[in-house]
């Protein structure tokens, strides 16, 4: 990881220094990916989508739900319009090797509660090699996200840490 920021104007100006291409935006879910991406997005005048956007309601997953041809013709369009695309949602290295595609710039956006300490550890700690005593009583979405950071460890290797605090009221 290069850069680890909660300025948002700072990862603008390092979107910025791109030039161009896309962006992507990983981390936990509910870690605040989308409002993240948005807003990069209004600064720099460029595309932003969503995978959720994407998804297949009431599969219970999320990489076996994305309609892939649908994305990947919305990238192309995005890519016409702007010299950034950027893109936000979970499991996204997973969805990118899916897609053959690169990202010019990672960023993986972590949740902290207020004591400074990561809102979904044990996501986090999957990228260790930690796996949660409780595993078994996770959903199947929660399951596919734990074994999505052990296998493409999106953390460690995002070029940008966005941190961001979450609000009482989260």
């Amino acid at each position: 990881m290069s850069l680890e920021t909660a300025d948002v104007e700072v990862l603008a100006h390092r979107v910025r220094e791109m030039g161009n291409g896309l962006i992507t935006f990983d981390g936990c879910m509910l870690a605040g990916k989308t409002t993240l991406m948005r807003e990069i997005a209004r600064r720099l005048g460029a595309q932003g989508l969503d995978l959720d956007d994407f998804v297949e309601k009431q599969r219970g997953v999320f990489v076996p739900a994305l309609r892939l041809e649908d994305l990947t013709a919305a990238i192309r369009q995005a890519r016409a319009r702007s010299d950034f695309v950027l893109l936000s949602g979970i499991c996204m290295r997973e969805v990118l090797a899916l897609l053959e595609l690169d990202s010019r710039l990672t960023v993986y956006v972590q949740a902290n509660n207020r004591e400074g300490m990561p809102d979904d550890i044990d996501l986090i700690g999957a990228e260790a090699g930690r796996y949660p005593e409780l595993i078994d009583s996770f959903g199947k979405l929660e399951v596919e996200c734990f074994s999505y950071h052990a296998r493409f460890r999106p953390r460690d290797g995002a070029d940008v840490l966005f941190i961001r605090t979450l609000e009482e009221d989260e």
